[in-house]
């Protein structure tokens, strides 16, 4: 039923009026009857009429004067005027009210049924409108989350270039950022996922999603908002938008947020994780850049099992132009034959740089490539040509290939090229055993002396002519440990004996076995020892 309020001031007239015809029946209801403008309006909001029928000659406050009021403060409200024929012509040419109708005295209740039923179908339309508005705005406010959740991993994937336009869908969905902010994208990979999820149920699963999602965006503080979004089964990425002139600015305070992130994340849910970070931007177009990044340092795989925070700051190469020349396959050859029957590693190293240059110099992608393939076939028919082949050397030969394929950094590529020469002189002169174990007490002699530096995985396999990954593949394959976590453990064990002292502080200790960070520290010391640094050093000094 819509409402009405009839107001007039003659009593007879408004109550005809009210009692003329089947309002009932038109699907109107008669809220109220009044004797002039300034009546019905103080009832206005008690009543909330959707359309008024009024008289234009009143005392205390006429038809005109009301729909002035109604159409500042409630113009929503139809209006219809009655009037005689000398006021009807006067209110229409005197001022624009967005009067719905006019119905002249003395009123023909046929005409004033039309003038109504007009409104109704007006009233009628714009109320399915406004419903129609008001569901999608609801259902628009129920996907918010997906939908903010979904313009995030569209940015992070390059989806959007133009700051206007992110700007404004941003707005859209409802996303108010900090002020002066700059970004920072952590990329979390589960690592145990296999193993948790053939005991999760369907809704378990679903649930676990919301959770990591939930607990990422619960770290959002007054001076930081928190993104996330799922990429795929096992794999999340938290935005971190920060004000730059809070503590933010102290990288620090984010590692501590990123080491809480793990922490929960395992506390709550079980699942162990590597996370990546990447560098600093002050731009949303920058997003790719940072996902790139983040999605690069957890991909390193240079870590340990057991603690996986990585900062791409750690691993990222400076590259300076672009030089290519061209490749002589026949010299290359020759070059090769020599190197693996006579070469050390000295001889070895300087075939390495001559081709794929010192550390300062950058060849394009495909040169290197082209280079790297062409090394491996010249190896594969120099095998052949002595009845070896890489499966002898390797175990399997299209191992080599995907592990050429998969390397993202030149400087992997000519450490990895350096170890795989390496590798098959020795084992051509059947050495490669006690060079093996040479590498590993070079690495463990470095890390006696250099425990407490700020150093990498990187920085030690260099010191070896290895790539990372290769050193860290020999180093496990004799101690059964990867090298971070021997350099871990080492550092544990040398904290363990300055927290004997009862002289001795946490952060102390903390920087004194190369870590800066307390937090990272306890955190590691508490993976490790089962006990928080604090717990250990009481029950050591009592």
């Amino acid at each position: 039923m819509y409402k009405m309020l009839i107001i007039d001031d003659n009593t007879w007239a408004r109550e005809g009026i009210r009692d003329t015809l089947d309002w009932t029946g038109m699907g109107i209801e008669i809220s109220g009857v009044f004797a002039n403008g300034k009546q019905a309006l103080e009832k206005m909001s008690e009543l909330n009429p959707d359309l008024i029928l009024t008289d234009i000659a009143m005392p205390i406050m006429n038809g005109i004067e009301l729909a002035k009021e109604l159409k500042e403060h409630h113009p929503e409200i139809k209006v219809v005027f009655m009037s005689s024929y000398n006021e009807f012509n006067f209110a229409r040419s005197a001022i624009d009210l967005d009067i719905y109708g006019y119905v002249l005295k003395p009123i023909m209740p046929e005409k004033l049924m039309e003038v109504i039923k007009k409104i109704i179908a007006v009233i009628t339309i714009e109320d399915s409108d406004k419903k129609g508005k008001e569901e999608m705005a609801k259902q628009l406010n129920d996907s918010l989350p997906l939908l903010q959740e979904q313009l995030f991993r569209d940015l992070a994937f390059g989806m959007y270039n133009k700051l206007e336009e992110i700007q404004k869908r941003l707005e859209f969905l409802k996303i108010f950022l900090v002020e002066n902010f700059s970004i920072q994208l952590a990329s979390i990979s589960i690592n145990n996922y296999d193993e948790m999820v053939p005991n999760m149920s369907v809704d378990d699963k679903y649930s676990a999603v919301y959770s990591i999602k939930k607990l990422l965006n619960s770290f959002s503080e007054t001076y930081i908002n928190i993104y996330s979004f799922q990429v795929s089964e096992k794999e999340f990425a938290a935005l971190l938008f920060f004000n730059n002139f809070y503590n933010f600015t102290n990288q620090r305070d984010i590692l501590d947020i990123i080491i809480a992130m793990k922490e929960k994340i395992y506390d709550k849910l079980g699942f162990i994780t590597t996370i990546g970070i990447s560098n600093v931007s002050q731009e949303l177009v920058n997003l790719p850049d940072l996902y790139r990044q983040s999605t690069a340092a957890v991909k390193t795989g240079f870590y340990g099992d057991k603690v996986q925070i990585i900062q791409y700051k750690e691993i990222e190469i400076i590259r300076k132009g672009i030089q290519d020349k061209e490749l002589d396959l026949q010299a290359l050859y020759s070059e090769l034959n020599d190197l693996i029957s006579y070469g050390d590693k000295e001889i070895i190293w300087e075939f390495v740089v001559k081709y794929f240059g010192a550390e300062n110099t950058v060849y394009s992608e495909n040169y290197i490539k082209s280079l790297s393939f062409s090394i491996i076939n010249i190896i594969q028919i120099i095998l052949f040509e002595v009845n070896e082949s890489l499966k002898s050397i390797f175990g399997e030969s299209i191992v080599i290939w995907l592990k050429l394929e998969s390397f993202e950094t030149i400087l992997d590529i000519r450490q990895w090229i350096y170890n795989i020469l390496l590798t098959v002189k020795n084992y051509l002169s059947k050495k490669h055993n006690s060079i093996n174990q040479q590498i590993v007490e070079d690495i463990k002699k470095i890390i006696s002396i250099r425990y407490m530096d700020q150093f990498t995985v990187n920085d030690i396999a260099d010191t070896v002519y290895f790539s990372a990954l290769q050193a860290n593949n020999i180093f496990k394959s004799e101690t059964g440990k990867t090298i971070f976590d021997y350099l871990t453990e080492y550092r544990i064990g040398m904290a363990k004996e300055l927290l004997k002292s009862p002289y001795t502080k946490i952060y102390t200790v903390s920087q004194k076995v190369g870590y800066t960070n307390k937090s990272h520290f306890c955190m590691i010391f508490k993976k490790y020892i089962g006990l928080t640094p604090t717990e250990f050093k009481n029950k050591a000094v009592l």
